[in-house]
């Protein structure tokens, strides 16, 4: 007999209500329609998509697989510039992406195992109804979620899933934070950063018929007078530095370094009957005085070795080498009167200028430079010498032995001085080093040169200071003009890649929880024998609450109802209803006492 007519004739012999749910169950269109839906294959998408957990398990698969890409790029651009990420997306776009790809996946499988809860829900204790509405809710979004939360009172298995979509608002937010750009200093190599330094000594001008000094020397004792305090800052070294930061390695140059010694002691004075008084030294250097007056100053430069008698200075062997040594460019001795504190005291210093070695650290950061002497080497001895073809000296060559200036290592230990600039220099400074300064005829203040004044502006207390400043004068301009380079790095402020790798914990936990949420829900649904209907709208429809077919349910089985009838005792899967509803013609009418009311009607 067809299976259609067993189920009529089961179905005439059913009261109204069964009858009625025979038709709800009972393709009416004949078992050839309804056959072609099984289908191995369809049979096995059924299965996939509605039956089994497997596409809750792609979906999370899925998510945990975003997380780890995102852990992956981010170790692999941590510490590194942020011109290294090579595609046109950005980072924080790809980021995104990749974030908005976890959460929309980690969430799919969560909300689901709600949906599965809430069948879950009664199958203990009798519950009530309005649970199975907000189960439903809390499956759809945050809001549902929260009032899921606290009618479970946060102790429930379905407050796992709850607690992790409201995680999930701000998962994007926590994952954006990890990721920070801070700006570097990092090397670049396509540039070069270059300081001058003087290794050779060669500069002079030879238009005239005798060698004489060129104008930035010149310029260099007028800078060093006129610069009550020139610190390195004030240097005129300017440094080859394209960014305008850049680091140098420890170097050393040839240099002019100054020694003032106070002779005061040395100082005779000779009283004449017309009250003019004679300051005068023992290299004949003097200071007339009228004792009405005050505020006298002389300078006077010597070429050579100090003509002040070693016997007369209380100096050690080490200091007399540096007035003695073949470097020296000039000796000056300065007498002066009239401070205004002691009035008629009278002081005298020898100076000496000479050439030494001094090694430098040196660096650039935003465009200031800063350059630090470590060390000087001043006992430059004339190790060698060259001749020109006439057969006069041409050339000292000072060569700084390795127990001196040990930070350069064996770099530029060895410098020279041409004979004919430093005759040049010695001539220039014999000249300009000269002067005196006194009251004229009308009683005013008169300089014979601008040196005199400046140095009596400097003060007489400043004589010392004086000195150093025209010594670094000259050291810069040496090494202005030379052809010598020391190489630096090149150093560029760019952004890096920073990954605060506590802010990821984040959603790592949020990921955790929701895969510990589904293995939990999917091993209870086992336990418990039901079906995974999960957010199935059909099986609300097939299995909701109706007094008529509960009651008969227990009848149907008790009677052997066959074929697709006794899947209505509710061990149908999804898949079941699938094929079941799209057998199944409905219509909303109304329907109850004086037709108030709707529902869904089969017909």
């Amino acid at each position: 007999m067809p299976r259609n007519d067993c189920l009529w004739k089961a179905m005439k012999s059913m009261s109204s209500s069964q009858a009625e749910r025979a038709t709800l169950v009972t393709p009416p269109n004949g078992s050839n329609q309804h056959s072609k839906y099984h289908g191995k294959y369809k049979a096995w998408l059924r299965w996939f998509f509605s039956d089994s957990w497997a596409l809750e398990y792609l979906a999370m698969t899925i998510a945990v697989a975003a997380l780890a890409v995102i852990f992956t790029v981010l170790m692999l651009y941590d510490g590194k510039p942020l011109n290294s990420w090579p595609h046109a997306i950005q980072l924080n776009t790809v980021l995104s992406a990749l974030a908005t790809i976890m959460k929309g996946f980690m969430l799919m499988p969560v909300c689901a195992c709600l949906s599965q809860l809430k069948w879950l829900w009664y199958t203990g204790k009798t519950k009530s109804l309005q649970d199975f509405q907000i189960f439903d809710i809390a499956s759809r979004g945050p809001w549902g979620a929260l009032q899921l939360l606290f009618r479970l009172k946060f102790w429930q298995m379905a407050s796992i899933g709850s607690i992790v979509i409201l995680l999930s608002l701000a998962s994007d937010a926590f994952l954006q934070q990890s990721v920070g750009y801070p700006l570097r200093v990092h090397p670049q190599s396509r540039n070069i950063a270059s300081i001058p330094y003087a290794q050779h000594f060669n500069l002079y001008d030879s238009l005239a018929s005798s060698p004489y000094t060129t104008q930035p020397l010149i310029a260099a004792v007028y800078e060093g007078v006129f610069s009550r305090n020139r610190t390195r800052s004030a240097s005129s070294i300017t440094p080859c530095c394209p960014t305008g930061n850049c680091t140098f390695p420890e170097y050393a140059s040839l240099a002019v370094c100054s020694h003032c010694h106070n002779v005061s002691s040395l100082l005779r004075v000779t009283h004449q009957i017309s009250g003019i008084s004679r300051y005068s030294l023992p290299n004949g250097h003097s200071l007339t005085s009228e004792s009405t007056n005050s505020g006298y100053l002389s300078i006077n430069a010597s070429i050579g070795p100090s003509t002040l008698r070693p016997n007369h200075l209380e100096l050690n062997s080490d200091t007399l080498s540096k007035y003695q040594s073949p470097g020296t460019i000039t000796n000056v001795s300065v007498i002066s009167g009239g401070d205004p504190s002691e009035p008629w005291a009278y002081t005298a210093w020898d100076c000496v200028l000479a050439f030494c070695a001094k090694s430098y650290q040196a660096s650039q950061s935003l465009s200031y430079f800063n350059e630090t002497p470590l060390d000087v080497f001043e006992d430059l001895q004339s190790g060698t010498s060259s001749l020109n073809r006439a057969g006069d000296l041409e050339t000292f060559f000072f060569d700084v032995p390795s127990t001196h200036l040990t930070t350069i290592g064996g770099r530029n230990r060895t410098f020279s001085v041409n004979t004919r600039s430093l005759e040049a220099l010695q001539d220039s400074l014999g000249t300009a080093l000269l002067g005196d300064t006194g009251r004229n005829e009308t009683g005013q203040f008169a300089f014979t040169n601008w040196i005199a004044q400046g140095f009596y502006n400097n003060g007489v207390k400043n004589v010392e200071t004086t000195f150093a400043n025209i010594a670094d004068a000259l050291t810069d301009a040496m090494r202005v003009k030379s052809q010598e380079r020391v190489q630096g790095t090149v150093l560029v402020m760019e952004p890096f890649i920073q990954v605060q790798w506590l802010w990821l914990l984040y959603p790592f936990i949020v990921v955790t929880l929701s895969m510990v949420f589904l293995g939990l829900t999917v091993w209870r649904t086992r336990r418990s024998e039901v079906p995974s209907w999960r957010s199935s709208v059909l099986a609300v429809m097939e299995h909701g609450v109706n007094s008529s077919i509960q009651e008969d349910t227990s009848s149907d089985l008790h009677n052997g109802v066959d074929g697709d009838l006794a899947t209505a005792a509710g061990k149908e899967q999804v898949g079941d209803l699938e094929v079941w509803a799209e057998e199944v013609s409905v219509r909303l009418r109304s329907r109850g006492l004086w037709g108030k009311g709707f529902g869904l009607t089969v017909t």
